[in-house]
């Protein structure tokens, strides 16, 4: 991941003394490059915490990582679907079929997408698929992809913020 607003919880947690008043000695916030890679680290004891989707804990537990669970951040799936307004219109998940879309093969936004497909009657087969990797906007903003696939508190507040503010986008 890249550092955004939406981690701003593990600084000020670091900084504020939340974590010591809590026995957690945070002697290093390190960037990720996803989920998967979280699993990995903290299976393998690099980490002894992580920042990852549930849907890839799951994955992994599948897999015998010995991960576990200890906070939800997200109560509801933070999966967004993207494009530039002024070029592509988002309205129902049939809008995608033809378009180019950016996604990041090893990030838990591939499995959410996959699960998205599946439950609106769409395969891989009806869009290109391009892989991508953090920051997802540059890919957009300079038209190598009509869409990314991303959250919407990590990678919609940046993209619009560039793109032109408010309206910019159609998600």
């Amino acid at each position: 991941w890249v550092v955004r607003g939406n981690h701003a919880m593990f600084f000020v947690g670091k900084e504020k003394g939340f974590f010591a008043k809590n026995d957690i000695d945070v002697a290093e916030i390190r960037k990720g490059s996803g989920s998967p890679d979280a699993m990995r680290l903290v299976g393998n004891g690099n980490a002894d915490f992580g920042f990852g989707d549930l849907p890839t804990l799951a994955v992994a537990r599948s897999q015998n990582v010995p991960v576990v669970a200890v906070a939800a951040v997200n109560q509801h799936s933070p999966l967004a679907i993207m494009s530039l307004a002024k070029t592509v219109k988002l309205a129902k998940p049939a809008d995608l079929k033809g378009l180019t879309i950016g996604i990041h093969p090893a990030g838990s936004t591939y499995i959410f997408f996959k699960g998205f497909l599946a439950a609106n009657g769409l395969t891989e087969k009806d869009m290109t698929l391009n892989s991508v990797s953090p920051p997802y906007e540059s890919y957009l903003l300079l038209g190598r992809v009509q869409t990314v696939v991303g959250y919407v508190d990590a990678e919609v507040p940046e993209l619009e913020a560039k793109a032109g503010g408010p309206g910019s986008l159609s998600i």
